[in-house]
């Protein structure tokens, strides 16, 4: 959870005038971005809490230092060999504790394809149902509760048996449930399973392509943000359909996917057809979603020579699409259609980590659809578990799209947009951060089970794209907590990530892939374990959540509206720092006063009075 990298792409100047232009070069951004809270208070002579200890560990040994993620545990899973159907394998792993924690609950989760064969002593085994695709409907979970002393590391070791082939994943956490959320830290052992007989392999190799299969009808899928207005992307730069099918030489013009009306003397149009269906996948709580403005293409299947694009479209705000085309294959039967969906459009795009490409679904064959017909092919999802997550973060970055005003650019006052770059890729250990250098942001595998998470990288991007890749510096960043002091800065540019999240989502906590969560509402000044004033990313995201929401508690009164004037001095100047941001908010003439919107901030230990 950071961005790092300097930056090198700049985009052509606009003309608009941005106060206090300064040509800086960010930094890295360093945050404990799997702590949930920060845990542990430093403790005065009196014994009264000083304010939090930094946490400093790595999450995971896999953790790369450009992700920048610290946490008071970490903990380091792996497996001695990679077993096929009916081979057992030792899974070793380590969790350490910063400082002496107490009622730490160590959780050993496998998929419904690994079964324990024999748990890690001191932890108890049992199955339960669980909503994430991956793990086939059910864990198989060994775990405890217990303490540990300060800096204490301590090593479990149980045997797993594979009883079904494909994808799996191992995942270790260590959990500490706080008064304001959970502290956490999370390791993940990424498998292929093969069948008997057959090889194993560490990771998780997406395919080339992937297939959509039939789900039940009956199954309504619905959007994460039914409060949001749907808002479609423009649809840009089509693809132009092809044939290499021999034309018919009476009445008919060359396959196109429009419809025209023939001039006297001309060939008449050709003869139309259509395709129609929906696609949606399953979120990491089990819940049908709709694939909302992605790119879909219909093509006619040939087995003498290649297949044809016959036209194009985007999925709208119920995952519905329809394309229609000209239906003449050379022969007297109409188009073999099928449809294929892709993690792109023309604002963004989740592509395989490692390459250029997005991912890529396939829908069955209607053979010989019939002139002027639709054919339905249904309601599809992927078949492949392991790839809802690629349309989890496709998903998240269309929550975001439909949040920001306009319906041009991520940034309105651009005139050439720039297009949105996700990596991901199942198994992935490279994230979670943006890297400002290529304008992209990378992802860890299980990264889109958080849409917090996710959300909040994207924001570090929109913020370079709107800054005109020019970050504000960001000192004392290396590392830094939500409830601790780092600089005006860093806090300014991570908690304005961490408000974002919370005012697309309409929930005051920031939640992490590995069950750590935080509330960044309700902490003020009486809150134990947290620094104060706008040096704290914490108390910026909470002054920016009470200025924008409609709870009001303590001394917050107010609540205009999200993103709304916020989003809107953001967009129009270059703010370093929060106090720069209440100066600019200030001049645009939004509310700054003591009975309105500084009270919000004051109530967030940040005094500008």
């Amino acid at each position: 959870m950071g961005h790092s990298g300097s930056n090198n792409h700049k985009k052509p100047p606009r003309r608009i005038v941005r106060k206090r232009i300064l040509l800086v070069t960010a930094g890295a951004v360093l945050i404990s971005g799997a702590t949930g809270v920060a845990a542990y208070a430093k403790q005065s002579p009196s014994g009264k809490s000083a304010g939090p200890r930094p946490c400093t560990l790595l999450p995971n040994p896999n953790t790369p230092v450009e992700s920048e993620e610290r946490t008071c545990f970490s903990v380091a899973a792996s497996v001695d060999r990679t077993p096929a159907v009916g081979e057992t394998a030792t899974v070793r792993f380590t969790v350490t504790s910063q400082y002496a924690a107490k009622g730490v609950r160590i959780e050993a989760d496998l998929p419904a394809g690994l079964t324990w064969a024999a748990p890690p002593a001191g932890l108890a085994s049992r199955t339960q149902d669980d909503a994430t695709p991956v793990n086939g409907g059910r864990i198989n979970r060994a775990d405890a509760t217990g303490s540990f002393k300060k800096g204490e590391a301590r090593t479990y070791e149980g045997k797993v048996t594979a009883s079904a082939p494909g994808p799996a994943e191992i995942r270790i956490r260590a959990l500490k449930d706080e008064a304001r959320g959970v502290s956490a830290a999370e390791d993940a052992v990424f498998l292929t399973v093969g069948a008997a007989g057959s090889p194993s392999a560490l990771g998780i190799v997406p395919p080339a392509e992937g297939e959509a299969v039939d789900t039940p009808a009956a199954v309504e899928p619905q959007p994460v943000t039914p409060f949001r207005q749907p808002q479609e992307v423009p649809d840009e730069a089509k693809p132009t359909p092809t044939s290499d099918d021999v034309q018919p030489r009476t009445g008919t013009a060359p396959s196109d996917s429009r419809s025209a009306t023939a001039a006297p003397g001309a060939a008449a149009a050709a003869p139309q057809a259509c395709v129609t269906g929906k696609w949606v996948y399953v979120d990491n709580k089990g819940k049908t979603r709709p694939v909302v403005n992605a790119s879909v293409q219909a093509w006619d299947s040939d087995e003498s020579n290649a297949h044809d694009l016959l036209g194009s479209g985007v999925t709208s705000s119920t995952g519905t699409y329809k394309v229609c085309f000209a239906n003449t294959d050379g022969t007297s039967a109409g188009q073999d259609v099928y449809v294929k969906m892709f993690t792109t459009n023309s604002r963004w795009k989740v592509q395989k980590t490692g390459t250029t490409d997005s991912f890529v679904f396939k829908t069955k064959t209607v053979v010989n659809v019939k002139t002027g017909t639709t054919a339905n092919l249904g309601t599809t999802k992927p078949s492949d578990a392991s790839l809802m997550r690629a349309l989890q973060a496709f998903d998240v970055a269309n929550d975001v799209w439909l949040w920001v005003p306009g319906s041009t650019c991520w940034d309105s006052l651009d005139t050439t947009c720039r297009q949105l770059v996700l990596n991901w890729a199942p198994g992935s250990q490279e994230g979670n951060f943006y890297r400002g250098s290529t304008n992209q942001l990378f992802l860890k595998g299980t990264a889109p089970d958080s849409r917090m998470t996710v959300a909040h990288e994207i924001t570090h991007a929109l913020m370079d794209d709107v800054y005109e890749d020019q970050l504000p510096p960001i000192p004392n960043c290396s590392p830094h907590g939500v409830s601790a002091k780092s600089s005006t800065g860093c806090a300014w540019v991570e908690g304005f990530a961490e408000w974002v999240p919370a005012s697309v989502y309409n929930d005051p906590y920031y939640r992490w892939p590995s069950g750590a969560s935080m509330n960044l509402e309700t902490p003020n000044k009486s809150t134990p374990d947290w620094d104060d004033g706008d040096t704290v990313e914490g108390r910026i995201a909470g002054a920016l959540i009470d200025i924008s929401d409609s709870t009001n508690e303590g001394n917050d009164i107010y609540g205009e509206g999200d993103p709304g004037n916020i989003w809107q001095t953001f967009l129009k100047h270059r703010s370093n720092t929060f106090r720069e941001f209440w100066e600019h908010r200030k001049a645009d003439g939004y509310n700054t006063a003591w009975t309105g919107a500084l009270k919000s901030v004051y109530q967030n230990t940040i005094d500008y009075r």
